[in-house]
C-alpha cells in the first residue's frame, strides 16, 4: 500500500474531499491529488501537515496496514490508535449503499425531467 493510498483511506474515514484537503493545506487540488496518486514525493513536514489535517498521528499513516484492519474485522483491535470494528464497517457500508440509492433516485427523476421537457 503505498502513502498516497493510505492518506486517501484516513482522508476516506474523515469524509473529506480532495478539495476539502487541498483547502486546509493551502495547496492546490491537483498538487495535493498528485500526493494520493504518488506522482510527487511528500516532504516530512507537509506529511506533518497532512497529519494534523487528518487528526491522526504521523505514525498512523505511514505504519496502516489494510491487511491488519481486513483480517482482523470480526473483534475489536488497537492498531496504532486506530479501532477497528466490524459493526463500524458494515454501518458505514450501509450508509454508503444507502446514499448511492438515494442518489440513483435523484437521477432518475431528473432523467424524468430531461425527458418530459424534451417530449414537448
Amino acid at each position: 500500500m503505498t502513502l498516497g493510498t493510505k492518506i486517501r483511506f484516513f482522508r476516506g474515514l474523515k469524509g473529506l474531499s480532495q478539495e476539502n484537503m487541498a483547502d486546509l493545506l493551502g495547496m492546490s487540488l491537483t498538487g495535493y491529488a498528485k500526493i494520493e496518486r504518488g506522482e510527487t514525493d511528500i516532504a516530512v513536514s507537509r506529511l506533518e501537515q497532512i497529519a494534523k489535517v487528518l487528526d491522526v498521528k504521523l505514525e498512523d499513516i505511514t505504519s496502516f496496514d489494510e491487511k491488519f484492519v481486513f483480517n482482523n474485522y470480526g473483534e475489536k483491535s488497537q492498531a496504532n490508535g486506530i479501532v477497528n470494528n466490524h459493526h463500524n464497517f458494515d454501518q458505514e457500508r450501509k450508509s454508503y449503499l444507502d446514499r448511492i440509492e438515494q442518489l440513483e433516485k435523484q437521477i432518475q427523476y431528473l432523467q424524468s425531467l430531461v425527458d418530459s421537457i424534451l417530449k414537448k
